[in-house]
Parts: C-alpha cells; sequence; structure tokens
C-alpha cells in the first residue's frame, strides 16, 4: 500500500476507534481527514468531511451521526483506489 493509502487508512482507523468508544470526535481528527482528502484530489471524501467537520462545530450530533456511513464509506473508496484495489474514474 502506497504511503498515502496508509496515511488516509491510519486517519479512517482512528476515526473509528472513536466512533466505537463512543467519545465525540475531535474537530482536530476531521481537520486532518479534510486535508488528507484534498491533498489526493478525493471530493467526494473531502465534501462528506467537511459537512461532518461543520456538523460538528455546530454541535448537531444528529447530522454528524447520519454523515459518519457516507465519511467511512468514501475514505474507504479512496483508500481502495489508492491502494489500486478499484478504479474509480473521480474519487
Amino acid at each position: 500500500m502506497s504511503a498515502l493509502a496508509e496515511t488516509l487508512a491510519a486517519a479512517q482507523q482512528r476515526l473509528e476507534a472513536v466512533l466505537l468508544d463512543g467519545a465525540a470526535v475531535p474537530a482536530t481528527l476531521a481537520h486532518e481527514l479534510r486535508g488528507l482528502a484534498r491533498n489526493v484530489g478525493a471530493e467526494r471524501l473531502a465534501d462528506v468531511v467537511g459537512r461532518f467537520e461543520s456538523s460538528l462545530a455546530a454541535g448537531d450530533e444528529l447530522l454528524s451521526a447520519a454523515l459518519v456511513p457516507d465519511l467511512l464509506r468514501e475514505s474507504q473508496h479512496c483508500i481502495d483506489f489508492i491502494a489500486g484495489r478499484t478504479l474509480r474514474q473521480k474519487v
């Protein structure tokens, strides 16, 4: 796996660990994930993470929770694409 895919996978694993513990997601983790997405050109992931980050800042727990499945799915798509496991036109 490439260094980019490993970095993105590590951020995703930290996010999943926080969610499994039932703890609030630190804004810094969401910000880091959004930055990683932008660095690799993953526009859809960056968009979902941006909305997630905004919902955290606004204290909107319902929206934050609703965005988690999309966030994890898009993150995994990006990891798979970067690692060469899937073909996708636009991540």
